[in-house]
């Protein structure tokens, strides 16, 4: 159990540092404890019975870490432990969280939902899950916005004036939409830009309303 209790110690100092807001320290902290058993070899049963004790601690090692690097804004870097974490256990149901969260903050809103769907099929009550929905959908929102000024609200007033329109196009206000929506296709395009559906699959959203506040971010364990 010596191994076990010098993991605990990592995650320990890990978290005191995480509270303070000092990522980086922290990061290295627990992934120094979860690299504990990294070069440990598993020959005998007892062994492998005390490996199936020493995952879930560094499962939970590997997810903090993840943590602190969504806090630095190294978003590759948390989906890779999360990664790691669900090779490990593929039913941890915050593995999939902590990849959303991470998914969220990159903005790839499509792997982001399936990962919350994820969450909600293992355990609906996992804590942070509404509060991720909410952030995804706060986020895919606010990007709609954003292409909306973007393009002076061309994206709602298909025909908009933005684009120099000809005669017979004006007397055919379907020619002049679909002129104006072939500009919008490349502009976004040049831009870099995509669509994006603001709308969350009922299976995430139905349990939201029932809520009575927003749920807070999950904390590291």
């Amino acid at each position: 159990m010596a191994r076990i209790d010098r993991m605990l110690e990592f995650k320990e100092a890990g978290t005191k540092y995480f509270r303070s807001g000092e990522y980086e320290l922290a990061k290295d902290l627990y992934l120094a404890g979860s690299d504990v058993y990294a070069r440990y070899n598993y020959w005998s049963m007892d062994d492998r019975v005390h490996q199936a004790k020493v995952r879930p601690h560094k499962v939970t090692l590997m997810l903090n870490a993840a943590s602190c690097y969504i806090k630095l804004s190294n978003h590759s870097e948390a989906i890779t432990l999360c990664n790691d974490a669900i090779k490990i256990d593929e039913n941890h149901a915050k593995s999939y969280l902590r990849r959303a969260s991470a998914y969220i903050s990159f903005d790839n809103w499509e792997k982001a939902k399936q990962d919350l769907l994820k969450v909600k099929a293992l355990d609906a009550n996992t804590p942070g899950l509404r509060h991720e929905i909410k952030r995804l959908q706060k986020r895919k929102e606010g990007m709609k916005k954003k292409q909306s000024r973007a393009f002076g609200g061309f994206l709602e007033k298909p025909g908009s004036s933005i684009i120099e329109t000809t005669e017979a196009e004006r007397l055919n206000p379907k020619t002049a939409d679909q002129k104006g929506r072939d500009w919008v296709n490349q502009a976004k395009a040049f831009y870099g830009l995509q669509d994006f559906d603001t709308t969350l699959p009922d299976e995430l959203l139905q349990d939201m309303d029932k809520s009575k506040g927003l749920e807070t971010e999950e904390g590291n364990q």
